[in-house]
């Protein structure tokens, strides 16, 4: 293969690429309207495990006024990170990825504390009730998926999200790694010391 036709292979890959990437951002957007409709109906626990306990009626209070008041930048958040993953896409030959020991390291104690601040989590949501997780995102999950799955959905997102976006910032990423660590840990204890 010539190396004309090999760009415009690799432009022609890029290109379907990037509207598979704009294709996927709209049905998320579409899914987290949808979903957060489903909250506003007062429709939670779309993956309930046996034995968690139902929604309360603050609980349930609670999920329509979250899903009311986030709904618009929750879909803007799913159009923001489809917009960054399509501009990593046409980007990509011009990015230097971090991945030096200390990276490694960083997001292996990232992990870490994302698991601490997890476990917690569940203990805090079947103990206390979801309605009091101060972050919004965590606390849309818990009510849309329920008490279990709800959390491990959203600390998924935000963990790998973290990782990822760190690994783009070269140096800096670390120091984000870094900040994020000791939040999930603060969290941790935070969900300890409440439940």
């Amino acid at each position: 293969m010539s190396s004309s036709h090999q760009v415009e292979y690799l432009l022609k890959q890029r290109r379907i690429a990037v509207l598979l990437c704009l294709v996927l951002t709209l049905s998320a957007a579409a899914y987290t309207w949808w979903q957060l409709d489903q909250l506003q109906q007062r429709k939670l626990f779309l993956v309930p495990l046996s034995g968690e306990k139902p929604a309360s009626s603050y609980e349930l209070f609670d999920a329509k006024r979250s899903a009311t008041q986030f709904m618009i930048p929750a879909i803007l958040c799913v159009i923001l990170l489809g917009g960054l993953a399509m501009f990593l896409i046409i980007r990509r030959d011009q990015l230097t990825f971090n991945n030096s020991n200390p990276w490694k390291a960083l997001a292996a104690v990232l992990i870490l504390c994302a698991v601490i601040d997890l476990v917690t989590t569940f203990r805090f949501f079947h103990q206390q009730g979801i309605h009091l997780e101060l972050h919004p995102g965590i606390r849309l999950f818990g009510y849309a998926y329920g008490r279990t799955v709800g959390p491990v959905l959203g600390k998924s997102i935000q963990a790998i999200g973290i990782i990822f976006v760190s690994r783009l910032m070269g140096r800096a990423g670390t120091l984000l790694l870094t900040v994020v660590a000791v939040i999930y840990l603060a969290a941790g204890v935070y969900n300890s010391l409440q439940a």
